[in-house]
């Protein structure tokens, strides 16, 4: 018999967020409101130095309701981690006492020197899970491919929510391209987030710098990963361009929340030339909220959610794949109505009412499986 319940009445259930983040990327708080607005009470657990796993089952909520494992069991040096995965695997025990939802972010960590390793300790956890979340039927399919779940696992459609109350969004184009001193009827590429090699910016700079465009301007924003990013990126960018090359302009910093709707809304389209596989792409859904068309590998959870109306998809394994994509979008007369379209998919699918929604009918169906 299953010795993991909920309670009788689902009203109230604590739920525990764990590990939870200090960051200020608001995404475990956008949940926590939906979790409210569904009725439950909603708790941070944040990630403690030793035993973390032990010690976040120990705390007063109901059930875990789990996010990015691998800090639990990577470190800073080869012996931290090993140290980290010993009390990980220790901890593993005590999910036996609490009912956990293991919620799909990604396949592994994005920048992991040992993935087989980091498979193997999400499989191990993923032995006990008691339900999985997941943005997209896609994205369930993705992670069956590479994980194992126990006999009748369900995998539980949440939505991404959507950004369109979290950050200001009352700047006009116009103004916007005065705030950042970009011309009013120049085509603007954006690209913004956190400057990571691992969402494609190696492909994209090449990409852009060979189209014939030399009226366009591509909009490279966000805080860099590492020291020597910008100049490797402008040895590329010296590299690649050619006489017809449209602009590149690089704001290498990080980009507070309120000029967010500046960038968004100076841009005629959006860039995410993801390298890997994107399960729950949140710049995908912030872009659409913002009214943007989309350019993108045609792979994950993107088709799903944006659809054929928004997305400007391509094969990356095609050489010029992203390149004509690009070429695509800018040369399309339909932008404003493709904007429209993202803009209402991203305000009906993924409203909080329907995250909250899904996240009733998730642990209503949880606490019957437990008590069957």
């Amino acid at each position: 018999m299953n010795k993991k319940t909920l309670p009788s009445s689902l009203k109230g259930l604590r739920v525990g967020l764990f590990p939870y983040g200090t960051t200020g990327n608001p995404y475990q708080r956008m949940i926590a409101e939906a979790l409210t607005l569904a009725g439950f009470a909603p708790q941070a657990v944040p990630k403690k130095n030793w035993f973390a796993l032990r010690q976040a089952v120990a705390q007063p909520v109901d059930v875990l309701q789990m996010y990015w494992p691998h800090s639990l069991f990577q470190g800073a040096s080869p012996l931290a981690s090993a140290l980290k995965r010993l009390m990980y695997l220790e901890g593993l025990r005590a999910l036996e006492q609490k009912p956990f939802v293991y919620s799909v972010e990604n396949l592994y960590p994005h920048d992991s020197p040992d993935t087989a390793r980091d498979i193997r300790m999400i499989q191990r956890l993923l032995d006990r899970v008691d339900a999985c979340v997941v943005m997209a039927r896609a994205s369930e399919e993705i992670f069956r491919q590479t994980y194992r779940l126990p006999a009748g696992m369900e995998c539980h459609l949440v939505p991404h929510r959507n950004y369109l109350d979290i950050y200001p969004h009352g700047v006009s184009r116009e103004e916007a391209r005065r705030r950042l001193e970009l011309p009013p009827t120049t085509p603007v590429v954006l690209f913004l987030g956190r400057l990571l090699w691992y969402k494609g910016l190696d492909r994209l700079l090449p990409a852009f710098l060979q189209l014939n465009a030399p009226e366009a301007t591509l909009v490279l924003a966000g805080k860099p990963s590492e020291a020597d990013f910008v100049p490797a990126l402008e040895q590329r960018l010296a590299t690649h361009r050619q006489p017809h090359s449209g602009k590149v302009r690089m704001d290498a910093k990080f980009v507070p929340d309120d000029e967010i709707q500046c960038y968004m809304n100076a841009a005629d389209i959006v860039v995410l030339p993801y390298a890997d596989m994107p399960i729950n792409p949140g710049s995908l859904i912030l872009a659409m909220g913002f009214g943007k068309a989309i350019v993108s590998p045609a792979k994950g959870a993107t088709p799903e959610i944006a659809g054929p109306s928004v997305l400007f998809g391509y094969d990356e394994n095609q050489p010029n794949g992203l390149a004509d994509a690009l070429q695509r979008a800018l040369g399309a007369n339909d932008l404003a109505a493709r904007g429209r379209e993202a803009a209402d998919r991203a305000r009906t699918n993924h409203s909080k009412e329907r995250v909250a929604a899904a996240f009733d009918g998730l642990y209503t169906r949880l606490a019957d499986r437990l008590r069957g």
